[in-house]
């Protein structure tokens, strides 16, 4: 009886685990990228309401950074829209890696043998509004 299939099935599994745990560490730091990204963005968007809210004129131009090596001079109000808009992509882009590291999470879990997220209940929805009875109308 030879015991090298065994060993080599082993061997195999191991991999698998070790590829399934990296995926999930490589998700949870960009995760954490993306979070300092999005606080940086919400920074600069309250600092620019803040000259906004303190009087300045709406068309005085700020510089606004938009990659390393370049900054642009935009408008007060022209500025907030973009800071605005890319923090509502960083919250999008939050929630589509968080949703990824829910899958990767569950994957690792099937293949260790355990329950699955949605077993175990961390499949949830949040509730909405349509689902609240005004209690006047009742």
């Amino acid at each position: 009886m030879s015991t090298e299939p065994d060993g080599f099935e082993a061997i195999a599994k191991m991999k698998e685990l070790e590829r399934l745990g990296h995926e999930i560490l490589m998700v949870k730091k960009s995760l954490v990228e993306l979070d300092r990204a999005r606080h940086k963005t919400r920074e600069a968007w309250r600092a620019v309401r803040k000259q906004k809210d303190a009087g300045e004129d709406g068309q005085k131009k700020i510089p606004l950074f938009i990659s390393p090596k370049m900054f642009v001079r935009v408008p007060i109000d022209e500025a907030e829209q973009r800071l605005k808009k890319a923090n509502d992509e960083g919250d999008e882009d939050l929630e589509k890696t968080r949703k990824e590291l829910k899958e990767r999470v569950d994957d690792l879990r099937k293949f260790e043998g355990q329950q699955t997220l949605k077993e175990i209940g961390f499949d949830l929805k949040p509730v909405t509004s349509r689902f609240f009875v005004d209690q006047d109308e009742l």
